[in-house]
């Protein structure tokens, strides 16, 4: 008996795939696209499990093969993705190109003779007796996948069309070369000048899904009656006013995912730009006064009966992880540069009884992709306000960053000194590009932090001075008691000595908090997202 998979939406079968053998079930294809493979995000898993033979090992691709119909015709196609082959009645598909399918074909994967299933259209026509699925090949579409639309340019003028946006840049100008190419043959004479060959650009963040718009243009690009200026970038929302010239309104912006704001609440919504989540954890218990120094600024705060909303710093340059694993070189000066910040950090961290518990490079943040830029100590999920001598007794962090004597089992309890350690690990990954204890073993690994073993033997650190390893050497002691603090870290002669680095530093910190003051001045009345992307600006972002 026939065990066709059940769906709700039964009205909207095209095809059936009738399953050649009992450890797949029969499927009804309801969608206009249908992909086979080995990856979860196919519509049908097919595993290596379900085959009985070992020849397929390693044959099945993560997306197999794709059946899809033609929405201009009532035919149906298959289409080969994979490495090792699809085969449609014993005979291999060419990959990426398509063939057709009619009632009784038979498919296989990986090898000629071993067929899946069996192809069953539903369609109103099938193809006539005369054509077979491997010769009607005219006319035949190349199945791609359509990216969705996530922004609209609804046009303000007559003459110029409105525009759906669904890839991740969108140029706008008078040259041909434009997605929206403007021509300037049906404008007054007044406006013919004001537009540039590239005027200005829409782009979207793969990652965060924030959406900006750069000015390219000489005369300017306006949002909501105000100047962009020139190669500076503002966050682009919802009915916004994009104006060539203070005067001549072009388009208004639509945001087609509007529906991801809607978790904001009201208080939030009209001034800050939702971005991506960033991660979830276990909630800290540390209430940090903010607003300080190399630490993460709290923007906002707000709290609904089911959820706390908070507002974090945007930190335009990124994790520290991604400078380190750049291909890049940080040169011992860069690395002081920064090492610096997040001793400051974590110093003031430490006068307010704070203990950080997971200092690692992906919970410090970059500024901007300067060389040297200011940075921000983040993510206190695993923080904990200690007493004066308190001692903390929880296991948390990340391994690899994590101090010898949480992972003692024979030492029940440890202090602040955990964070010296972390630091050091840090130090030396920035340093000598490579963690100075590795290993894919974990209980390897644990008996190597432990005991402190690691080494200076690599090329890279025949370049570097002795004060940075004799201080690295202080920092990955086992014994806490006997490690350096962060206090007489900042007295260690590799960056007491550097007064010329410390001034960089201050002169970075205060010009930078100069210009965010300048920036925000003139824009009292706007929304804070519309205030903070300009390309020298620090803002904030929901996480």
């Amino acid at each position: 008996m026939e065990n066709v998979a059940s769906n709700s939406q039964d009205s909207n079968k095209w095809g059936r795939l009738i399953s050649c053998i009992p450890t797949l079930k029969s499927v009804a294809i309801n969608k206009d696209a249908f992909k086979l493979g080995r990856s979860l995000s196919c519509d049908i898993i097919i595993k290596e499990s379900n085959f009985s033979t070992n020849a397929l090992v390693g044959t099945i691709s993560k997306e197999h093969c794709i059946i899809f119909k033609n929405p201009c015709s009532t035919y149906a196609y298959l289409q080969d993705l994979s490495k090792n082959g699809t085969y449609v009645n014993g005979t291999k598909v060419e990959r990426g190109k398509p063939v057709c399918l009619r009632t009784g074909d038979k498919i296989a994967i990986g090898q000629r003779m071993n067929s899946v299933y069996t192809f069953q259209s539903l369609l109103p026509e099938d193809l006539p007796d005369t054509l077979t699925p491997l010769t009607h090949l005219e006319n035949t579409p190349t199945y791609t996948e359509v990216l969705p639309i996530w922004g609209r340019l609804l046009s303000c003028l007559l003459f110029l069309n409105s525009f759906d946006i669904h890839q991740d840049r969108f140029k706008v100008g008078r040259s041909e070369k434009c997605d929206v190419p403007i021509s300037r043959t049906n404008l007054c004479q007044k406006y013919k000048d004001l537009f540039s060959k590239e005027h200005f650009i829409i782009c979207k963040d793969s990652t965060s899904k924030v959406v900006y718009i750069k000015d390219m243009s000489k005369s300017g690009t306006y949002l909501n009656n105000r100047l962009i200026g020139k190669h500076n970038m503002n966050i682009l929302q919802h009915d916004d006013k994009i104006s060539i010239g203070p005067k001549l309104e072009i388009f208004i912006y639509k945001c087609m995912y509007e529906h991801d704001r809607n978790f904001l609440p009201p208080e939030l919504k009209t001034s800050y730009e939702p971005s991506n989540i960033l991660g979830k954890g276990g909630a800290g218990e540390v209430r940090l006064a903010y607003e300080k120094p190399f630490i993460i600024s709290m923007k906002n705060i707000v709290e609904t009966p089911v959820d706390v909303y908070i507002v974090l710093d945007y930190m335009r340059g990124g994790e520290l992880t991604n400078r380190i694993l750049s291909n890049e070189p940080m040169t011992e000066s860069n690395v002081k540069f920064l090492f610096y910040q997040m001793v400051l950090a974590v110093d003031y961290l430490h006068t307010k009884g704070i203990t950080h518990r997971d200092l690692k490079p992906e919970n410090v943040l970059l500024h901007s992709e300067d060389v040297e830029t200011l940075l921000k100590v983040s993510d206190f999920g695993l923080s904990k306000v200690t007493e004066e001598d308190d001692m903390m007794k929880t296991i948390c962090g990340t391994l690899s960053y994590i101090a010898p004597e949480i992972l003692n089992r024979q030492i029940r309890e440890y202090n602040r000194q955990v964070d010296v350690w972390s630091l050091g690990v840090i130090l030396f990954y920035m340093l000598g590009k490579r963690l100075p204890f590795k290993s894919p073993d974990r209980s390897i690994l644990e008996k190597i932090i432990i005991n402190g073993y690691y080494t200076f033997e690599d090329e890279k650190w025949e370049e570097i001075s002795s004060d940075a390893k004799e201080l690295v050497k202080e920092m990955l002691t086992v014994e806490p008691e006997n490690r350096i603090t962060v206090t007489n870290i900042l007295k260690h002669q590799w960056l007491s000595k550097d007064l010329n680095m410390k001034i960089r530093v201050n002169q970075l910190y205060h010009s930078h908090l100069e210009t965010a003051e300048e920036n925000v001045t003139p824009f009292d009345n706007e929304p804070s997202a519309k205030r903070i992307r300009s390309s020298s600006d620090e803002s904030s972002s929901s996480q």
